[in-house]
């Protein structure tokens, strides 16, 4: 064999360890019906189980009142404050905001609407701006395009009270207009929201090392900031803080929320880039939590998260564009992408009663996902160079794109 096959067997080899590994500890994993009720609806609430409501907002007027609706249908007792923090909107969010003042007041609640001041700018400074307005401990903070379950408020506040965290979430599926169907474009979209739910953040949360998802976060709000004073992506700058530090963030293993998901394959393409600068500013943070982190589980699950998320899918395409080039290595080279079928696979089982996703659009996303996702890198490495930002400004690289 000549240096060049040796090389591509040990990466083979290598991304198909970290695919086993979550393959096998899948089948560990259990989603609770999203109908299972709590016991907490019927109890007096005291302030010790109120919890308030931070909304940063920017060009969310096609989302925002769905996700406002979605809070009305929660039981508002449990909440003593919404808060909305506007970043500058260019549309029509502000005076759709509004219109919600009055219903949420009908209900003995109040929804508090903000302007980021004029020398802040960024979700990060939305969610302390508007974290500053609130005075209970337990906060949820929440996306303009999340739809909550019914009963996701008292479910979570529940599950992080009674067990004593500082940092809960649930499970984020996509989101369906009811009566509505998604195409097969939109479902092959979808798909990877859905493994990364059900199969890679449910997993680490086995062994106590999954992600704050960023869209769905219970916080004790205290806690919390001092996880945002030096990040900019909040979602994963809090994840590697808490792990370095020891701590975990709770995920409830149940459907507590849904989020409008990309529409198009060219829309996903630029989320994705912005989620690869994102993991390449994030490398050194990883690595930290992976090296402080005891236990042989935990420091793969931790190292694994770029892996699985971003790797894997190159490993995917670089292994079947390989293959005309080695056809004695084929069956090596397609070990990835037949691992990455069968995982989602499982993720279909798992999924099937919360999300309807066709076995076709799951076939089809095993091969087109992967393509997109590489392709994301050079246009991610194409951006970092015209932004000649190869320090990661925070204030310059990660403006909204």
């Amino acid at each position: 064999m000549v240096v060049i096959e040796y090389l591509l067997l040990g990466i083979v080899i290598f991304i198909s360890c970290f695919q086993m590994f979550y393959l096998v500890e899948s089948l560990r994993v259990e989603i609770v019906p999203t109908m299972v009720k709590p016991a907490l609806r019927d109890v007096a609430p005291d302030r010790e189980k109120q919890m308030s409501i931070v909304i940063p907002v920017y060009k969310a007027d096609s989302t925002i009142c769905a996700c406002l609706e979605s809070i009305l249908a929660n039981s508002l007792a449990l909440v003593d404050k919404v808060v909305v923090v506007l970043d500058r909107c260019p549309d029509s969010s502000k005076q759709r905001i509004c219109e919600f003042i009055s219903k949420f007041a009908a209900q003995s609640t109040t929804l508090e609407i903000l302007d980021l001041p004029s020398k802040m700018s960024g979700k990060v400074q939305a969610l302390l701006y508007g974290g500053h307005q609130v005075t209970t401990e337990s906060v949820l903070l929440l996306d303009a395009d999340i739809i909550l379950e019914s009963t996701a408020i008292e479910i979570l506040l529940q599950f992080h009270l009674e067990n004593h965290h500082s940092f809960s979430s649930g499970l984020i599926y996509p989101y369906v207009a009811k009566g509505e169907s998604h195409s097969t474009t939109q479902q092959i979209i979808c798909t990877n929201r859905l493994y990364r739910q059900s199969i890679l953040q449910l997993v680490k949360n086995l062994h106590g090392v999954a992600n704050f998802p960023g869209g769905l976060q219970m916080v004790n709000f205290t806690a919390y900031r001092q996880l945002l004073v030096d990040g900019f992506l909040e979602d994963l700058t809090a994840t590697y803080q808490v792990l370095a530090a020891g701590g975990m963030i709770a995920i409830l293993p149940q459907v507590l929320a849904y989020e409008v998901e990309r529409k198009t394959l060219l829309g996903l393409f630029f989320q994705r880039v912005r989620w690869t600068i994102g993991a390449i500013q994030h490398l050194p943070n990883q690595l930290a939590a992976a090296r402080v982190r005891a236990g042989i589980a935990k420091k793969i699950l931790i190292l694994s998260y770029h892996l699985m998320w971003e790797f894997q899918h190159y490993m995917i395409v670089l292994g079947l564009v390989c293959i005309p080039f080695y056809p004695q290595l084929s069956l090596a080279l397609c070990t990835p992408l037949l691992l990455y079928s069968i995982t989602i696979l499982r993720m279909q089982f798992l999924t099937q009663s919360d999300y309807h996703n066709s076995w076709f659009a799951a076939l089809l996303h095993c091969l087109i996902h992967p393509c997109i996702i590489t392709a994301a890198l050079p246009g991610s490495i194409l951006y970092l160079l015209r932004k000649r930002s190869f320090m990661f400004e925070t204030t310059t690289l990660f403006q909204r794109i």
